[in-house]
């Protein structure tokens, strides 16, 4: 199964590979990404065909684009620029920023333009060059007061409602949705096979605090391989308290 190697799968069992792939292949279909999935032969002779659907767009093409020039991939790109259309432009300019002020490499350059889509407010910090920009006019008056209080107002109505969509996901689509956020995020490439097929059943069980995970994980996308590391090691010890992970390592 040479496809399984090219993906940083390896396992002797090809069911455990089928499982770990199940729910970014049930993202793939759920979005129109593909069309179908076929799963044919037994054993290492497994393969997986895909028939691709129709290339997704969305509504502001030229907003995806910013995004996709930043390593967010394209459907992330696509969706983001939908959902919050009004955040990628100063969203991209203090990535932009970022690049210039810091003096650590960015280990996912992809994961972090997410986090300061999705999370605006942990980025705007002036010590690190990324509060907003300031006013173009030499001399300018700064905005009053009313004008501040608003703005401030629609951006809480935008972090609650971002926050209460995240909140109203449960059962799978939490799963799935916690599987595609860490591995964005460069999490899920750190664990081995055995836990990455766990990870969904963790979720699922409540033995995994799924939307904390991710905003630790979000927030260490910016603090390099350490910060990482350390939230890679937080889901490690969540996993191997599962019962069915437990299990499985006796059976080793």
């Amino acid at each position: 199964m040479a496809w399984s190697t090219r993906l940083g799968l390896v396992s002797d069992r090809p069911d455990n590979l089928v499982r770990t792939l199940t729910p970014a292949h049930n993202e793939l279909l759920r979005r129109d990404y593909v069309t179908e999935i076929q799963i044919t032969g037994r054993g290492r002779d497994k393969q997986v065909r895909y028939v691709f659907g129709q290339t997704p767009v969305g509504s502001h093409p030229e907003l995806a684009a910013m995004l996709s020039a930043r390593g967010v991939k394209h459907g992330v790109a696509v969706r983001l620029s939908t959902v919050f259309p009004e955040r990628i432009e100063e969203a991209s300019r203090r990535f932009d920023q970022y690049l210039k002020v810091s003096g650590r490499p960015v280990v996912s350059r992809g994961g972090l333009m997410v986090a300061m889509v999705q999370r605006p407010e942990d980025f705007a910090t002036p010590a690190l060059g990324l509060s907003p920009a300031a006013p173009s006019t030499p001399g300018s008056p700064p905005p009053q007061r009313q004008t501040k209080r608003r703005e401030q107002q629609d951006l809480e109505a935008q972090d609650t409602q971002e926050e209460a969509r995240m909140a109203a996901l449960e059962g799978q689509m939490l799963a799935d949705w916690t599987l595609r956020q860490l591995t964005l995020l460069g999490i899920v490439k750190r664990l081995t096979l055995s836990e990455r097929g766990h990870l969904p059943e963790a979720v699922l069980s409540g033995q995994l605090d799924a939307r904390e995970v991710v905003k630790h994980a979000t927030k260490a996308a910016s603090g390099g391989a350490p910060a990482i590391q350390l939230v890679v090691e937080e889901v490690q010890k969540h996993l191997k308290s599962s019962r069915s992970f437990r299990g499985e390592s006796e059976k080793d």
